[in-house]
């Protein structure tokens, strides 16, 4: 009975090749990179000058240099990593100072330091108090209507402020009556 023997006893997965594939591109690339950069590093009238033993010396520190960069660039192209072993001729940026920021807050106390105001600079625009009868958890339509009210009524907001801070201080004081805008009111 015949046997088959077009069929290769040996069979590659497709992925197994293609990251072989990556690794000897990755490899040259680092190798002929490190390589030409090793070769721009020495100095041409010096390498005439140099010994035997000084230009072989020379001579390894580049193969060196070129074996590291295969080594980096085959890791590279196999796992995405060169371990540090490539030097790209790129040297480490300094990263740029912080800038600082200050405050007009001491921060010990907590207190606000007056600003000092210098040349052309402009004040700074503070908040005042509402002097309304709107408190701050009113929304539009209740200022509305408090505003309606008052109108209504006739009485200006101040005049009933005027009334409660007298009440209070008569409180304080334990009298029995206290004036208002020329009447007089007792306190319950």
């Amino acid at each position: 009975m015949p046997t088959k023997t077009n069929k290769s006893p040996l069979t590659l997965p497709v992925g197994l090749i293609a990251q072989g594939v990556k690794g000897i591109i990755g490899g040259m690339t680092g190798g002929i990179s490190s390589a030409s950069q090793a070769i721009k590093d020495i100095d041409k009238e010096e390498f005439k000058d140099m010994k035997f033993g000084e230009k072989l010396k020379t001579g390894l520190g580049v193969y060196g240099k070129t074996m590291k960069g295969f080594l980096g660039g085959t890791a590279q192209g196999l796992i995405g990593t060169d371990f540090g072993l490539v030097d790209d001729g790129t040297e480490e940026v300094e990263q740029e100072e912080q800038p600082t920021y200050k405050t007009n807050i001491d921060p010990m106390t907590g207190e606000e330091i007056p600003l000092m105001m210098t040349g052309n600079m402009k004040p700074l625009k503070m908040l005042t108090g509402v002097s309304s009868p709107m408190t701050y958890k009113m929304s539009a339509a209740q200022y509305k209507s408090a505003l309606k009210m008052s109108e209504i009524s006739g009485a200006a907001p101040l005049q009933s402020n005027a009334f409660y801070a007298s009440l209070n201080a008569a409180k304080e004081k334990g009298a029995d009556t206290f004036n208002v805008g020329g009447k007089t009111f007792n306190v319950k």
